[in-house]
């Protein structure tokens, strides 16, 4: 299997602008989010229905791909409620970076479903953000700092649990994109830009985990990393 490496100072920073790009590019499209939102379940065969139950295999590359499925799924329910209602006091740039980032991440989405052949996850998991202030900018960031952070860093852990050379090198381009974000987001708190740790999958669903109304069971991840 493949060894896993962080993400460079280099790749994040042409990752910041080709994750903006591809946001620009798919918000320019005529579509309406609660519309994108509604028509997942149409995208791809072997659907399953939303659910409130999905168990993670890392021991398969197909599980290791519901597992950055799951969190692509995380990231794009969040990113989506700052997207819809932004909080106050949110620049332009900001609002842009949370637009984009949103259609990103469900293009994204949609390409790691189209590779799940059997036993994806539910496509719609349930989550609760009732600690997060959605109307107050800094505990807005904050929260979408330590998501994207999370998730980042879960994806470059990740890596390493595919086979397949075409996935391993489509899984470094998510890892590099969600260090994109994750560094842009960050500057917008005036912190360093994302530093491209690797965590196993334990470790981010620790953190991930207590924002889940739905029950998440992670089978052979390994030890916390």
């Amino acid at each position: 299997m493949p060894e896993r490496s962080s993400v460079s100072a280099a790749a994040r920073a042409t990752s910041r602008r080709e994750f903006l790009r591809r946001g620009a590019t798919l918000a320019g499209l005529s579509w309406v989010a609660p519309a994108v939102l509604g028509s997942l379940a149409a995208c791809s065969n072997d659907v399953v229905a939303p659910g409130t139950v999905a168990t993670i295999d890392m021991s398969t590359e197909e599980g290791a791909l519901n597992y950055f499925y799951a969190l692509t799924q995380f990231e794009m329910d969040f990113i989506y409620r700052i997207y819809q209602y932004p909080y106050t006091g949110a620049t332009i740039d900001e609002a842009n970076t949370f637009q984009n980032g949103f259609y990103a991440i469900y293009s994204q989405k949609n390409a790691i479903m189209k590779l799940i052949r059997h036993g994806r996850i539910p496509d719609a998991l349930r989550y609760n953000f009732i600690s997060v202030n959605f109307n107050d900018r800094a505990n807005t960031l904050a929260a979408a700092t330590m998501f994207a952070d999370a998730v980042a860093s879960g994806f470059a852990g990740a890596i390493s649990y595919l086979e397949t050379p075409d996935t391993v090198t489509k899984a470094q381009g998510w890892a590099s994109d969600a260090a994109g974000l994750a560094t842009t987001i960050r500057s917008f708190l005036g912190l360093p830009p994302f530093p491209g740790t690797p965590l196993g999958p334990a470790a981010v669903m620790a953190v991930l985990l207590p924002y889940y109304d739905s029950k998440i069971t992670l089978l052979h991840a390994g030890a916390m990393a």
